[in-house]
């Protein structure tokens, strides 16, 4: 299979590849291989995106389940695969076999209007292929069973043989293009199996994947739920002008469009590929069919079982007495694996040769393969327990359990029903890096661990990142900093309306509380910790004393942008070379007055925690006309980072494992003083870790700190209202630091608490809004109620 797939996706080398464990899916032909290789074929396509040095480690076992996928789907413990209809299987005929496929109903309908209700005996009246004929003509799904030789010398067999298993070439001249660093949009207009397994795994590359699907030929929601992982979903008619111009708009700043269905049925929408290529040249499309577009077959309908029957595989399958089938729906499967490896080989070929490109896949291709491949024999596998290969994501019907992807990073969510006529991409910078199982990609290294900012702690007990919050909710360097916020009130609670702008060349997430007449209020979180880490209860307090409050993403994690490209090289920071350094904490303060200017806000009072506090403070000195008041929390003028500690990190295995890694860092560096609230802070840490992850992107964030220096001297400079707070236990950032920069800022306030550490306890919320409010005051500016 790689030997013939890899030379028409690139010139680039293939990776070494190591597969351990067999399929389980043998029989008289070799789908293993057929199952491996596609698979291998989409992961070493994404290396040549995000490249990753050693060899390809699979695991044939994951392989062989994912390609049964749907038979392990569940919700709330429930299956919900669809199986096939009554009529969709073999029916014998007057001089041998037809196969009909009934799970769509006007496909149903079709094949009743020709054969009537008993189905059985009116079949026998009819030849198989003159059968299939009829039954296409009236609308619907039909093969005939034949043998492998009859197929290949048919007109049909011939066109697909004639034709590459994938047929990619470039479309449109046009500039060198680099895929978004938060992943390619994706415009999913697929159906079934093969392109929706496609997209599912671009979702879990990374991508940001809208599905459109009509709502006058809904898909059958348990196989959604099988297919759908990572995606979001939404329903427009395209025949109407609204749901036209929505695609377009959504065309204009796509990717990639994969496309599912029967060759020219999205002609008269403009979505065939050549009408894309004229309009949107800048687009990777991507067109999978059961039958390919050559030879008189390539607007058929088909499916899977229908390729398998028409192209003698049912035949190789069967017995002396009937057809058989593969052991699972593997032309599907498999011509998903290798439509992704065609998206991603087709970007990183943008990369370097600029333009736009397509390729082509069909079902009957890759059966062709199939066919002609050389037959080998699986080791043999006992029975597999599923449950280790199994991913719990959460919905609102109770948990969805599904087969994890094999070898890409598992999706942060399961499909996602949106009930809008106006669907949007996310932001850029959404999602984050993907997750990546332990040992594969770039997320292991030492760019993956990182320790809270200061590194002032490595207890020894502690397995994992020390900064359990990285590109989630928690803490780097300030960590857990609002990690005990909660009520039962509060719980899990979030703020729908989250928005985007652009500031200072890229684009940040926020939300805001309060009423636009309020004293503006900007709330700047720590080093790997999203905006969820000001928790929702604390906004509106604030907002209750008149402010109107913004919470924001800082660049690197969360919703906004992610700096992707810039690889943090720890062991040189570690040798002191900050050569690596993206971008510095002037930068960082420069995002937010961007962010005001964006909201069009003149200046506003700023609270910070942790990095956020050191932040607040350089915004505070390069844009003083900007800054009202100035609260900094848990942070000070220069910090250490132990980057020792951050090279011996290792990543989480996963969600489970990172909530875990949430929960024990707060032990460890949460206030002593005060009772918290786990159960909300593993909530957070869920939330966020399914919003977006990002490692790498917290260690950029340090190394932002180490480069930007000692800040002692510039501190002097501040002129507004300034308010220092400090846990009097906090083990992360010690009290000297906040000592120091009260001292350096003229006339600033400090406010040591005792019992309070690294976070800000529910308990400590009034004395916190009390002194915010005392400061802004202060600043008697123009705005105040």
């Amino acid at each position: 299979m790689l030997a013939e797939v890899w030379p028409l996706l690139t010139a680039a080398p293939l990776p070494a590849v190591a597969v351990t464990g067999a399929t389980g899916l043998s029989g008289p032909l070799p789908v293993p291989d057929l199952a491996v290789g596609s698979v291998v074929a989409q992961l070493a396509a994404a290396r040549l995106l995000d490249p990753v040095p050693g060899r390809l480690e699979v695991d044939a076992t994951a392989v062989g389940l994912a390609f049964r996928s749907e038979r392990h789907a569940r919700v709330a413990g429930r299956p919900v695969a669809p199986g096939f209809a009554p009529l969709s299987r073999f029916w014998r005929t007057a001089d041998g076999w037809l196969r009909l496929h009934g799970n769509v109903p006007t496909h149903r309908s079709a094949a009743l209007r020709v054969l009537g209700e008993d189905v059985a005996e009116a079949a026998l009246d009819w030849r198989a292929e003159e059968l299939e004929t009829a039954v296409v003509e009236a609308g619907g799904a039909a093969a005939a069973v034949r043998s492998p030789g009859r197929w290949a010398a048919s007109e049909p067999g011939r066109a697909v043989a004639a034709v590459p298993l994938v047929d990619l070439r470039r479309t449109a001249a046009g500039p060198v293009r680099r895929p978004s660093p938060a992943g390619p949009r994706v415009l999913d207009l697929t159906r079934v199996i093969a392109g929706p397994v496609a997209t599912r795994t671009l979702a879990s590359h990374g991508a940001d994947v809208l599905r459109v699907d009509s709502p006058h030929l809904p898909d059958d929601p348990g196989q959604l739920v099988d297919t759908g992982p990572g995606k979001r979903h939404v329903r427009l008619d395209l025949a109407t002008p609204a749901g036209r111009r929505t695609v377009e708009d959504l065309l204009a700043t796509a990717d990639v469009v994969v496309q599912g269905y029967r060759p020219g049925a999205l002609a008269r929408f403009g979505l065939d590929p050549g009408a894309l290529a004229e309009r949107h040249p800048h687009l990777v499309v991507v067109s999978l069919s059961a039958w390919g577009t050559a030879g008189p077959w390539g607007a058929r309908r088909g499916f899977d079982s229908l390729v398998q029957a028409a192209t003698g595989i049912a035949r190789i399958c069967g017995t002396a007495d009937e057809p058989g089938v593969l052991p699972a729906q593997a032309l599907d499967h498999a011509t998903g694996h290798l439509a992704a490896a065609t998206v991603l080989a087709a970007l990183a070929r943008q990369r370097e040769e600029g333009g736009g490109w397509h390729g082509a896949l069909s079902l009957a291709r890759t059966a062709h393969w199939l066919l002609a491949a050389p037959r080998r024999a699986e080791a043999a596998a006992g029975p597999v327990d599923p449950e280790p290969y199994l991913l719990s994501l959460p919905s609102a019907d109770g948990p969805v359990t599904l087969v994890a992807p094999p070898g890409s990073p598992p999706w942060r969510a399961a499909a996602v029903f949106l009930d809008d006529d106006r669907p949007s991409w996310r932001p850029r910078g959404w999602p984050a890096a993907p997750v990546r199982p332990p040992g594969r990609g770039p997320g292991r290294g030492p760019g993956d661990g990182c320790p809270c900012a200061a590194g002032q702690f490595d207890p020894p007990r502690r397995r994992g990142r020390a900064s359990p919050w990285e590109g989630g909710a928690g803490t780097s360097g300030g960590g857990a900093a609002m990690a005990d916020q909660a009520t039962a009130a509060g719980r899990g609670a979030q703020v729908a309306d989250v928005r985007t702008a652009r500031a200072n060349g890229i684009e940040i997430a926020y939300e805001t509380f309060g009423d636009r007449s309020g004293r503006p209020l900007v709330l700047v979180m720590g080093a790997g910790v999203q905006m969820l880490g000001w928790h929702e209860d604390l906004c509106r307090a604030f907002a209750d004393r008149g402010f109107l409050v913004v919470r924001f993403d800082n660049r690197d994690v969360g919703l906004s942008t992610h700096v992707h490209d810039a690889v943090p090289d720890v062991a040189a920071a570690a040798a002191g070379d900050l050569s690596s350094a993206a971008y510095t904490l002037e930068d960082m303060a420069d995002d937010v007055a961007g962010l005001l200017d964006a909201l069009g806000l003149t200046a506003a009072h700023v609270v910070g925690v942790s990095l956020g506090g050191m932040v607040a403070q350089v915004l505070a000195v390069r844009h003083p006309d900007r800054v009202l008041s100035l609260t900094s929390a848990m942070a000070a003028p220069v910090l250490a980072v132990d980057w020792q500690a951050v090279a011996a990190r290792r990543p989480p295995a996963g969600r489970d494992e990172h909530v875990a890694q949430v929960l024990q860092m707060f032990r460890l560096v949460g206030s002593p003083g005060y009772p918290g609230d786990e159960e909300w802070l593993a909530d957070v840490a869920g939330r966020s870790y399914d919003r977006a992850h990002d490692p790498a992107g917290a260690v950029r964030q340090l190394l932002a700190v180490a480069a930007s220096g000692d800040r002692t001297g510039t501190l002097r400079a501040i002129r507004v209202p300034t308010l220092v707070v400090h846990g009097e236990a906090d083990p992360v950032v010690p009290v000297a630091g906040a000592r120091a920069t009260a001292e350096a800022v003229p006339g600033a306030e400090l406010l040591v608490l005792p019992g309070m550490g690294h976070s800000l306890p529910r308990a400590l919320w009034p004395t916190l809004v009390d002194a915010v409010v005392r400061t802004a005051d202060r600043a008697g500016d123009a705005t105040a109620p």
